[in-house]
């Protein structure tokens, strides 16, 4: 259950549950992209989902648990994915980190511009807190992993900082997600999977050739 939520979910599972609760998390992540989190409804949600509204109730009490087992679901992959990583240290590491998060977003695309525009509200608004809780649990394994080599020896060319190699990195992984669309389309840019597919290419090479020792 989410730490947010209240309350005492009633006995028994309804028929296709699985299929209910993933179809609301699912619209629920299109809305709340969409939408900012106030402009959000219960109703909205189980109406685009197609199901009634007492089943986000059931599954997630209220909106603030909805949309903080949405933010839970969509980053888990990586989180995991990064978590059970035998690919290795140095290049390989953070290569890795980079590549499973443009595999991730690029089913997402807006998701980071979200989390982006959540961080921006008041410290006490609910969606900032939710995200701010989110990101604190997913946010030392990652900075851990790719900070602790990014130190290690031999990793970085010489001359090459670990602090702004660290900045460089998370540049080149978010940017492209945040970026207003209208300056995108200013510069003839696209994102699109294979854009994101030649970009992770380019800048594989970027690192590989600037900053990391192959």
């Amino acid at each position: 259950m989410n730490a947010i939520a209240e309350g005492i979910r009633p006995l028994g599972r309804p028929p296709q549950s699985n299929q209910v609760r993933e179809a609301l998390i699912v619209h629920a992540r299109v809305l709340f992209i969409a939408h900012p989190y106030e402009k959000v409804s219960l109703r909205m949600v189980a109406t685009q989902a197609g199901v009634n509204m007492a089943m986000i109730r059931y599954y997630f009490n209220n909106k603030a648990g909805l949309f903080e087992t949405m933010l839970r679901e969509t980053l888990n992959p990586m989180h995991k994915a990064i978590e059970e990583s035998k690919s290795g240290t140095g290049e390989d590491l953070l290569l890795f980190v980079m590549t499973n998060f443009y595999q991730v977003m690029s089913q997402h695309k807006n998701f980071p511009r979200l989390i982006s525009r959540c961080m921006q509200l008041s410290k006490d608004s609910p969606p900032r807190e939710i995200v701010e809780k989110i990101m604190m649990e997913h946010m030392p394994l990652v900075q851990g992993k790719i900070k602790a080599e990014l130190s290690s020896d031999g990793v970085l060319q010489q001359g090459a900082s670990a602090q702004f190699s660290y900045f460089s990195l998370l540049n080149l992984m978010v940017f492209p997600f945040i970026a207003p669309p209208e300056m995108l389309k200013l510069h003839g840019i696209t994102i699109d999977d294979d854009f994101l597919s030649n970009l992770l290419e380019h800048n594989i090479r970027l690192l590989s050739q600037g900053i990391i020792n192959q």
